[in-house]
């Protein structure tokens, strides 16, 4: 994705440039965010070692193309904790976006109502781990999973 637009990431941008950082988000609420370039409509996260979301809700956020709750990018150790992921729309990846050797867990969190390709999984250097998650109308067209050869794990 090279550096990003300064129009991504309309809720909340991390671009740090070094992958030995970790980002740590906890009880917030990130909704209602329209990213006018290309991704990450409520997060926009690149080149970091961690990232935790945790008790926290990203809801409503829209993007022209993928990302709409998150797009993530060289993130290697992504995880999403008793969160909420709902309502979001974007053309691909409503819920989220995993570029270039990203992995995200998403565990005891609540996927609801997001419009189009929920889980985007851009090449096959990345990973998706769901554990004990509610899953409802997670996604209201496309593919829950949409995957070019990446590792998924659904527990």
């Amino acid at each position: 994705m090279g550096t990003p637009d300064y129009q991504d990431g309309a809720g909340i941008l991390v671009y740090n440039g070094h992958s030995n950082s970790t980002v740590t988000i906890d009880n917030c609420k990130i909704t209602g965010n329209t990213a006018i370039g290309h991704y990450g409509g409520g997060i926009d996260a690149n080149f970091l070692e961690t990232l935790i979301i945790e008790n926290s809700s990203i809801t409503s956020n829209t993007v022209t193309y993928g990302g709409a709750g998150l797009l993530l990018d060289n993130v290697f150790n992504a995880q999403i904790i008793s969160s909420q992921i709902k309502d979001n729309q974007a053309a691909y990846g409503s819920i989220a976006d995993l570029q270039h050797n990203t992995t995200l867990s998403i565990s005891q969190s609540i996927i609801f109502r997001n419009n189009f390709e929920g889980l985007e999984l851009l090449d096959g250097t990345d990973s998706l781990i769901l554990t004990n998650n509610f899953m409802e109308e997670a996604y209201t067209s496309g593919t829950l999973i949409d995957s070019a050869n990446a590792l998924l794990y659904l527990l």
